[in-house]
């Protein structure tokens, strides 16, 4: 019980991070402002290139669905602990780190820029991915005990 609770923190905390990082991005897109980059001088340029909209839709906008998506999952199965839910958030946590990954080869080898905003999406997607990952096995193990001992 206590790591199904950790579980549900960690990746509320960190899905809530990604969330309003994606919010802000898209925020700033929808207004036309224009985002402020304060560790990396990149930011302009990713979020300007190509790559920054798929199917006339900005990434961002994408990327605050998906986090919104997630934290409904997880709250979900914070009251009912259902597998069926974490495999889903397997399912998706891992094709968001999978669309990070991509992205992050594009920032460093394409555009050859970094956007801050990104590299915490990137690493968000990352963790919640591990996360889940590791709950998973956690819950199928136990499962493995159970019908052992």
């Amino acid at each position: 019980m206590l790591l199904k609770r950790t579980f549900v923190n960690v990746f509320s905390l960190v899905g809530g991070i990604a969330f309003v990082d994606a919010a802000y991005l898209a925020s700033e897109h929808y207004f036309g402002r224009t985002v402020v980059c304060t560790f990396f001088n990149g930011c302009d340029k990713v979020l300007s290139s190509g790559y920054s909209v798929v199917f006339g839709v900005p990434v961002s906008y994408i990327g605050v669905i998906f986090y919104a998506v997630l934290l409904g999952l997880i709250l979900m199965y914070a009251f009912n602990g259902n597998e069926k839910i974490l495999k889903l958030l397997i399912g998706l946590t891992g094709i968001g780190f999978l669309t990070s990954f991509y992205l992050v080869y594009v920032q460093i080898f394409v555009i050859r820029a970094l956007c801050f905003y990104c590299l915490i999406s990137a690493t968000g997607s990352t963790i919640l991915f591990l996360i889940s990952l590791l709950a998973f096995m956690k819950l199928r193990f136990d499962k493995v005990l159970e019908k052992v001992g």
